[in-house]
């Protein structure tokens, strides 16, 4: 069973997180740690398809090649 909350607990958990939630809850046995010795890119392998089919990007490895770019402007110091 996987634990977890949503703040602020008045509000209603959106729909997106619901299905990221949903998508870790039906991937549980594969991931979880009491059963399995997977490090962060192993797990993000097994959920990697079902959260990119929600729109989500996801990095594939530690190579510069496989993670993600995100532009910032260091001038305003925000992200774009």
């Amino acid at each position: 069973m996987i634990n977890w909350q949503y703040f602020p607990k008045s509000d209603s958990i959106p729909s997106h997180l619901r299905s990221v939630v949903e998508i870790i809850q039906q991937s549980e046995d594969a991931i979880k740690s009491s059963s399995n010795k997977l490090n962060s890119n192993q797990v993000l392998s097994v959920l990697r398809k079902s959260l990119v089919d929600l729109g989500f990007a996801v990095e594939q490895d530690k190579k510069a090649s496989g993670k993600i770019k995100i532009p910032y402007n260091v001038r305003q110091q925000t992200l774009l």
